[in-house]
């Protein structure tokens, strides 16, 4: 399938998993950290996590503080806490005034003023900067085309969208979020404008089936008819064996897919594939609504998504101290973000 042929969910899925990669990497690169996995900068620093938890979360704590009801309302999240709550403590960004005790916040916990660590707060500026800086690289990059084709389209959005992918792990619907706090598109990057398009047209998708676009276009979609290795399957899929550790199993459950063999291998079930025929089925009738309601504009976007999209993964070229160099990942970028929980990272890393 050519990029002008590709669902445009999947064109926004890719072009936007790269942008977020190239941007995690020169966080990481300015920024002091750790990491579970490949040690700390010298002088400490927070856990290592991606934009997600800035746009999602630290976006919103000040150098004043805000009560945490506020954030969760701003975040599009109901009262007492944002999710994130716990894990952006743990990772050392915020802390809690009075603390935040137990895994089960209480009424009162909506009143806990969040305020960013020293560490916090440099991250959060850190993200700032960075994004001020990308911008003229994507200008120079020629993005701009792209930016300014998806403005108009994002603007006749009629429900609030939060400005980057919530949390959307893989067996998970996309969380439906109240009145997040959003800037006008005019005023968004081009990470905020994708993410909010693509957001739009998953709530569209997931409105017509109990099926989670993410499950379908990140994980299942890409299989095919035949076997695959399970070692394969970030190659495959572009989403880390973290998170399909976790969906394996979860799948077989569900009659999706058969897990076995020496070696092992997954490969859609009867059903698997007869989910997956009619989930493109769903989503071709989402886009050709879209395609409707915006005539020559989305025909616009797509030439642009197309234009771009083939050299979309030169753009995640780590720094050689980024954790990404260090690793070996595949040349493939997810059908669908699968936000993990670990830190945000759009192709469950």
């Amino acid at each position: 399938m050519t990029a002008e042929d590709a669902p445009i969910t999947s064109l926004l899925s890719r072009v936007l998993v790269a942008l977020t990669i190239e941007t995690d990497n020169e966080f990481e690169h300015r920024v002091p950290h750790f990491t579970s996995n490949h040690g700390a900068t010298p002088g400490g620093g927070v856990w290592l996590a991606s934009y997600a938890t800035y746009a999602n979360f630290l976006r919103f704590v000040g150098d004043a503080g805000i009560a945490m009801g506020e954030l969760a309302t701003r975040a599009g999240y109901p009262p007492p806490v944002h999710p994130a709550w716990h894990g952006m403590r743990r990772w050392g960004y915020v802390t809690y005034t009075p603390d935040i005790a137990g895994p089960s916040p209480r009424k009162a916990d909506s009143d806990a003023v969040v305020r960013a660590t020293a560490m916090g707060a440099r991250a959060r500026d850190t993200w700032v900067a960075v994004l001020d800086d990308l911008a003229a690289r994507w200008s120079a990059r020629g993005l701009d085309a792209l930016q300014a084709a998806l403005i108009p389209i994002v603007a006749d959005v009629e429900r609030p969208l939060p400005e980057y992918v919530p949390t959307v792990e893989w067996g998970r619907r996309q969380p439906q979020l109240l009145q997040p706090v959003s800037r006008p598109p005019i005023e968004l990057n081009l990470l905020g404008l994708l993410a909010q398009l693509l957001t739009a047209m998953t709530y569209d998708f997931e409105a017509k089936t109990p099926l989670s676009l993410a499950t379908f276009a990140g994980l299942l979609e890409p299989l095919g008819d035949e076997p695959v290795p399970t070692r394969h399957l970030y190659e495959r899929t572009g989403i880390a064996t973290k998170e399909w550790s976790s969906a394996m199993k979860q799948l077989a459950e569900e009659g999706l897919v058969d897990v076995g063999g020496k070696p092992k291998t997954i490969a859609l079930t009867e059903e698997g594939a007869a989910v997956c025929a009619e989930a493109r089925r769903l989503r071709a009738d989402v886009e050709t609504a879209w395609a409707k309601q915006h005539g020559p504009s989305w025909e616009h976007l797509r030439h642009e998504l197309a234009r771009v999209v083939a050299d979309a993964w030169d753009w995640t070229e780590p720094y050689p101290d980024n954790w990404r160099s260090r690793v070996k990942v595949p040349r493939r970028l997810a059908g669908h973000p699968v936000v993990s929980h670990r830190g945000g990272y759009p192709d469950g890393s």
